[in-house]
């Protein structure tokens, strides 16, 4: 019953994205985005704002999540209304192409703040390497704007 050091906040994070990336990679869910088709409903919006809303910088779809690393321009709306605009126009066309109804993304993302060259680099090689950490050899897609490895 004590507040936490900021030490005990950067651990507990950690074992938490270590929890929800271990869950999310297993494939839990029904992994609508595995389709193609669904894969090039997303790209097509991801690609829409790129260059004027926003600078996309690399994403992956995974079987039943997205990675995406963008950068906001300050004249724009920001990231939220742009993570909005995407979750609400993907998820129309993913139910109209899959002939359902409902959500297709959680109504809460999980975000993160790039601070520094070394977590972008980072931040780079954990969405690129993605499905190989994940043991996927297919269903996913992916594409970059800038060099990595």
């Amino acid at each position: 019953n004590r507040p936490l050091t900021d030490a005990e906040r950067e651990e507990l994070k950690a074992v938490y994205d270590e929890r929800v990336e271990r869950y999310l990679s297993s494939g839990f869910g029904e992994c609508l985005l595995k389709s193609g088709a669904v894969q090039d409903i997303l790209r097509e919006i991801l690609l829409f704002g790129h260059g004027k809303d926003y600078a996309l910088h690399m994403w992956c779809i995974m079987p039943n999540h997205l990675h995406v690393i963008v950068g906001s321009f300050p004249e724009t709306s920001g990231l939220t209304r742009t993570l909005t605009t995407w979750k609400r126009i993907s998820g129309h066309k993913i139910n109209a192409l899959c002939g359902r109804t409902g959500s297709v993304w959680q109504a809460d993302g999980y975000t993160r703040i790039i601070r520094n060259a070394e977590e972008y680099k980072k931040q780079l090689s954990y969405v690129w390497h993605n499905p190989e950490t994940a043991g996927l050899t297919a269903g996913f897609a992916r594409e970059s704007y800038v060099a990595c490895s």
